[in-house]
C-alpha cells in the first residue's frame, strides 16, 4: 500500500517504531576530500513500512578548527546490510548539510529527507 485515502485501514506494520542512534565523539584532523564514514559510525537498521516511504533525519555539530575547509554531514542508505546496494548516496546538498568555509567554530544543523520507493518489509541499513 503506497497511498492512504479516506477509509483506508491502518495496520501496525504501516507505522513501524522509529529508530535512532547518536554519538558525541569529536572527530578531529579530517584528511579526506571525499565522503568517508565517521569513526565511530553512527547507524541504524530498520524495516521499510508498507507505504514504502520513510523520513530520514540527520543532524549534528560540525566545525573545522583550521577554518580552511568545509565539512559535510549526510546519510548513506543501503539495502539489507552495510554491504548492500546504495539507495541514497551521501550528498550534503540533497540529504545533509555542511559547514561554512572559514568557520572555525562549531555550528549545528539537521536535514530531513523523504526516502521513497522502498519495498515494504525490506531491511534498510546504513553504510
Amino acid at each position: 500500500m503506497s497511498d492512504y485515502i479516506a477509509g483506508t485501514r491502518i495496520e501496525a506494520l504501516d507505522f513501524p517504531p522509529a529508530v535512532s542512534a547518536s554519538n558525541n565523539t569529536q572527530i578531529d584532523n579530517f584528511a579526506s576530500a571525499n565522503y568517508s564514514p565517521g569513526n565511530p559510525e553512527v547507524s541504524v537498521t530498520f524495516i521499510a513500512p508498507t507505504s514504502g516511504r520513510v523520513w530520514v533525519i540527520i543532524g549534528g555539530g560540525i566545525g573545522n578548527s583550521s577554518g580552511a575547509d568545509r565539512i559535510f554531514l549526510s546519510p548513506e542508505i543501503r539495502l539489507n546490510n552495510s554491504a548492500g546496494s546504495v539507495i541514497v548516496s551521501p550528498s550534503a546538498p540533497a540529504h545533509g548539510f555542511g559547514s561554512f568555509k572559514g568557520a572555525a567554530s562549531f555550528h549545528y544543523g539537521s536535514r530531513r529527507t523523504l526516502v521513497t520507493g522502498l519495498i515494504p518489509g525490506q531491511t534498510i541499513s546504513p553504510e
